[in-house]
C-alpha cells in the first residue's frame, strides 16, 4: 500500500483534473488554478487514511512544484515534487529562494 503518490505530467480533462478515485486526496500545484495558462507538470496523491490533521500542502510560487510536510511525534518531513524540464532554471531558482526563506520551517 502506498500513502504518497509523487506524479508528473499527469494526464489533465478538459477542465484541467486529472482522475483518481475516492481513496486520494488530489494535490495540485499552488498556482494550478490561480495562474491557468502555466501548464501544471506536477500533482501528488495523498491517501484519505492518512489523518489530514497530520500533512499540510505548502505553498509554492511554481506550476511546476507540489510541496506536502507531514508532522508527528517525528517531527517535520517536508516533501517537493519537483518537475525540472533540464532547459530552464526557474524551477531551480525559485527552489533556491524558498528554501532560504524557509529553511526552518521545512
Amino acid at each position: 500500500n502506498w500513502d504518497i503518490l509523487a506524479l508528473q505530467e499527469a494526464c489533465e480533462d478538459h477542465l484541467r483534473n486529472t482522475k483518481s478515485n475516492r481513496q486520494w486526496h488530489t494535490l495540485y500545484a499552488t498556482q494550478h488554478y490561480t495562474h491557468p495558462k502555466q501548464k501544471t507538470r506536477t500533482i501528488m496523491l495523498i491517501s484519505t487514511s492518512l489523518n489530514t490533521n497530520d500533512w499540510q500542502q505548502l505553498s509554492f510560487p511554481s506550476s511546476d512544484v507540489v510541496v506536502i510536510q507531514l508532522s508527528g511525534p517525528f517531527g517535520k518531513c517536508t516533501i517537493f515534487n519537483i518537475y525540472n524540464d533540464g532547459k530552464q532554471q526557474d524551477t531551480i531558482q525559485a527552489l533556491d529562494s524558498y528554501l532560504i526563506a524557509n529553511i526552518t520551517n521545512i
